[in-house]
């Protein structure tokens, strides 16, 4: 079962951050050789916004406005070493048109 997320708005600007590990312990970061992030909207839409390759050693970022509400699931995977983390927002339609 996906992890469950906060709820956000929509139209939003979410922006997801993700350190990597070579280990389960997580103590010793990775940078992977490819690094994926997979976002699918309620309409059943996937995208694959830009990653960001921020500052230090196994961290990553990628960001994506949710345009529609309900919920949304994303999932990062990786290569060298393969690394999987998904999971689901929920994204509350806007009160105001």
């Amino acid at each position: 079962m996906a992890i469950r997320f906060p709820k956000f708005f929509q139209d939003e600007n979410i922006v997801w951050q993700k350190t990597f590990y070579s280990d389960i312990t997580k103590t010793t970061p990775v940078d992977p050789s490819t690094v994926v992030f997979k976002i699918k909207s309620p309409n059943g839409t996937v995208s694959t916004p830009t990653v960001v390759n921020e500052a230090g050693t196994g961290n990553f970022s990628s960001s994506k406005v949710v345009n529609e509400y309900g919920d949304w699931e994303w999932r990062w995977l990786t290569t060298g070493p393969t690394i999987v983390d998904q999971g689901t927002i929920t994204v509350i339609k806007r009160n105001v048109e």
